[in-house]
């Protein structure tokens, strides 16, 4: 590929072509696409007949920089929307500003029933989740502006089976609307390890089943700063909000080194059920329950009827 290419080309070296799409739809499983460095303008993947594993890879030429996005463009950077089996590695997205301040384009995976897809290192301001099947791996999302990385439904049911291992995730604005750094609205088989949360405004991360059930979550060997003391965040973590249930989420291992905030806020509508378990967590504030409990005790609570708390191994440190 090259932005000089055309996607009348047969998408090879002498004769490139301009779209991911195109290179995309004409790949052979296990195929790798090369792009060369430069600007494009915003790429969208489309359903590909027949297509099935080994993933396509499509990846910038050795040394390359590539970025994407249409100019003032603040969402759909680069989007997923009935592709499946595609690796996409490397790619930054194009640089706006909203409300005044410096906002990065974001990423769409899950429209039009997307599947099996996995960003490698990609530097953009957030995705959205909709689709099974997702995987990133490494990378760096932020700043954005009234656009956060959220996971919810998409095509007709809450995603599945969503890893987010090893990113930087940080500095998520608000401008008119609530913002945090990642959102988790409906879900299945939910695994966020190893990464780092910072300078989120509001919240860190924000579970909420909003009448439905998230379950099967596993937030492990994160660590949630805040540098940013100006910012009006009001928990770390929120752990159920606006009913529905939160069915075996297990916060593990993790490190708040927030000094000013509780990980935890807990339930507050009478409709809402789960079991949640918090273990081994290096905390700089202790984890107070909303019912008062204290999840810096080894003990397991039940504070209304449909909910169940396990706490255990939790311990202070200094921030």
């Amino acid at each position: 590929m090259s932005p000089t290419g055309s996607d009348a080309a047969l998408c090879i070296e002498a004769a490139p072509c301009k779209s991911f799409n195109r290179a995309y739809q004409i790949a052979r499983p296990g195929d790798v696409v090369d792009v060369a460095a430069g600007s494009y303008p915003s790429q969208i993947l489309y359903r590909k007949a027949n297509a099935g594993p080994p993933h396509v890879v499509i990846r910038p030429e050795l040394g390359a920089r590539v970025v994407v996005g249409d100019d003032g463009a603040t969402v759909g950077c680069m989007g997923f929307e009935g592709a499946t089996y595609v690796t996409v590695v490397g790619m930054e997205t194009a640089y706006t500003t909203v409300g005044g301040r410096r906002h990065q384009c974001g990423i769409s995976v899950g429209r039009g029933r997307a599947h099996d897809v996995t960003l490698v290192d990609i530097d953009a301001g957030m995705i959205w989740f909709g689709a099974d099947d997702v995987t990133v791996r490494g990378g760096d999302f932020g700043p954005s502006v009234d656009e956060n990385m959220k996971i919810e439904y998409g095509t007709g049911h809450a995603p599945r089976n969503i890893t987010i291992d090893g990113a930087v995730v940080h500095d998520a604005r608000s401008y008119e609307q609530h913002q945090e750094c990642l959102a988790l609205w409906g879900g299945r088989a939910i695994t966020i390890r190893n990464s780092t949360f910072s300078n989120c405004e509001t919240f860190h991360i924000w579970l909420e089943a909003a009448g439905g059930v998230i379950s099967d979550v596993l937030i492990e060997g994160n660590t949630f700063t805040q540098p940013d003391s100006s910012l009006g965040i009001a928990s770390t973590i929120k752990l159920g909000d606006h009913g529905g249930e939160l069915r075996d989420v297990v916060l593990r291992n993790n490190r708040i080194l927030v000094d000013d905030l509780y990980v935890y806020q807990g339930y507050g509508e009478r409709d809402s059920t789960g079991s949640i378990t918090i273990e081994d967590n290096e905390v700089a504030n202790p984890i107070s329950l909303e019912s008062g409990d204290d999840c810096m005790a080894d003990a397991t609570y039940t504070p209304k009827p449909g909910v169940v708390y396990t706490c255990r191994g939790n311990r202070l440190v200094a921030p």
